[in-house]
């Protein structure tokens, strides 16, 4: 991964009408409040602090929202983040180098962020159970992971259990991570975003949301 990441890879990974089309569905989640119904009590809140995991030089968030504070950016080429202008910090590393039991893979402590976003990754990701435990260490109770994804992939980079399938069972993929990692409330939400839909020559896109749980279960 650090080979094939040496140099910017500066090129959409979506077309246009799926960029879009991400960028208003993110909009709408940092944009609203949010609360968890594993945390009844809890008074609603805004989106303030944001992680971009697998982050590049292209952002699917706003650049300013009420309440935005932080967004965070976690990625594998620090000249591509320098690009990206949602970013407010950035750190390089590797999601598929493997840590010890007691190591932490993300560089954050815990609860610091509400929103989680992977934005067309998760698919080169070869210790997904491992990165979702860690989303939902680093996730405040009630906060949020949003994974987008479509058909478009680096076919040398890609897990072969994802370029082996279809829509559907990425999108059954996806939400097995989630609900194996036991972080997250059982009510997995599945939106198809695909521009197509409406008469469109476009790229599919399907994001996998999920509520962070009020504590993991031991």
């Amino acid at each position: 991964d650090a080979y094939f990441y040496l140099e910017p890879k500066a090129e959409h990974h979506i077309d246009d009408d799926a960029i879009f089309a991400l960028r208003r569905f993110l909009g709408s989640i940092v944009e609203r409040n949010h609360r968890s119904r594993s945390v009844p009590s809890q008074d609603v809140s805004p989106v303030q602090d944001v992680l971009d995991l697998c982050s590049s030089f292209e952002s699917y968030l706003p650049l300013e929202w009420k309440g935005r504070r932080r967004v965070a950016g976690l990625g594998m080429n620090m000249d591509e983040m320098r690009k990206n202008p949602a970013l407010t910090e950035a750190v390089v590393v590797d999601l598929n180098k493997r840590v010890s039991d007691e190591s932490n893979l993300f560089p954050y402590g815990d609860n610091e962020f509400d929103l989680v976003v992977c934005a067309l990754s998760i698919d080169y990701l070869t210790q997904p159970l491992q990165v979702m435990r860690e989303i939902g260490r680093v996730l405040r109770p009630g906060g949020i992971v949003a994974i987008a994804f479509s058909d478009r992939v680096f076919q040398a980079k890609a897990v072969a259990m994802w370029t082996g399938t279809g829509d559907l069972d990425h999108v059954w993929i996806v939400a097995n991570y989630m609900h194996f990692s036991s972080c997250f409330e059982d009510e997995i939400q599945i939106y198809d975003l695909s521009p197509r839909k409406a008469g469109q020559s476009s790229d599919p896109l399907y994001v996998v949301q999920a509520v962070r749980r009020s504590a993991n279960p031991t």
